[in-house]
């Protein structure tokens, strides 16, 4: 992560096979690598294609749901406009400015990092996660094309909220850099109308959720980073509040229901293989 921010990489899937794939040759399997991870990452490059063709099929955007439900749950107010009034002073950046755009930037690095961690110390367990990932990645598309929802920063452009600074692009400008390695991913468009469920929210609370059920209470510091995380994409604009909470109920729901089903899957495999052995 330090290396991405320094260089001005951001860590995107085909990137991160040429990062994956070196450092396997030195710790690992190449050839395992090349196996467990090709078909995860194809199928998440597809779905950031995807994600980018929603607004070309479903041009009805709602807005104001998300709007009245962040002034129901704070009494009349949008903590984005409040936050940015209390901590943002236009054209002055201060460091918890760039701290809250690298949370920003880690949405797709700090998965892919955590995969490869788990991927190095318990493989077996990687294809529960990496499912996971993808599942959660799908899901969240259908309801960006089923609802598709305005962010607070699009919001304020079109006058309908109060004046939404831009402080993550601020911020990324002192970061990127031209002539950095090249990346297919820049060849997709992006979902301008995502802001529900949030998956900046999503993502992380779906990696914290994995680090207990695998490391155990020794992973509760990593909430942190987790809460770091919504309060920057709310802080910068990007998300309502409702869309983070909708995100870590979307990450929870995946979470559950994909290990029920490596549980029951298991679980009938015993049963079967009982049956079959001779008595």
């Amino acid at each position: 992560m330090i290396v991405m921010v320094s260089y001005g990489l951001w860590l995107s899937p085909d990137r991160f096979i040429l990062f994956g794939l070196v450092l396997a040759i030195i710790v690992a399997n190449p050839l395992n690598f090349i196996k467990d991870w090709s078909p995860f990452l194809l199928l998440l490059l597809s779905y950031e294609y995807l994600r980018g063709l929603v607004p070309h099929f479903n041009t009805h955007v709602h807005i104001y749901p998300l709007i009245n439900a962040d002034k129901l749950l704070f009494g009349g107010h949008i903590p984005t406009i409040d936050l940015q009034r209390w901590l943002y002073i236009p054209g002055r950046l201060h460091f918890y400015d760039f701290i809250f755009a690298v949370f920003y930037m880690l949405h797709f690095a700090l998965p892919l990092i955590f995969g490869y961690v788990l991927w190095i110390r318990r493989r077996d367990k990687f294809r529960h996660f990496a499912i996971a990932i993808l599942v959660l990645s799908y899901i969240g598309f259908a309801t960006y094309y089923l609802y598709p929802a305005m962010p607070p920063w699009m919001a304020a452009e079109k006058g309908i909220i109060p004046p939404v600074y831009n402080i993550f692009n601020e911020a990324a400008a002192h970061f990127f850099r031209s002539g950095s390695l090249p990346s297919v991913y820049w060849l997709f468009n992006p979902n301008p109308v995502a802001a529900m469920p949030s998956l900046h929210a999503a993502y992380p609370m779906l990696v914290f959720l994995y680090l207990l059920k695998y490391f155990g209470k020794k992973s509760w510091p990593f909430f942190i980073y987790v809460f770091g995380v919504w309060f920057s994409i709310v802080y910068l604009g990007h998300h309502y509040v409702i869309d983070v909470v909708a995100g870590a109920l979307y990450a929870a729901i995946v979470f559950y229901g994909i290990e029920y089903f490596f549980a029951w899957r298991e679980k009938k495999r015993k049963v079967t293989k009982k049956i079959e052995q001779p008595a």
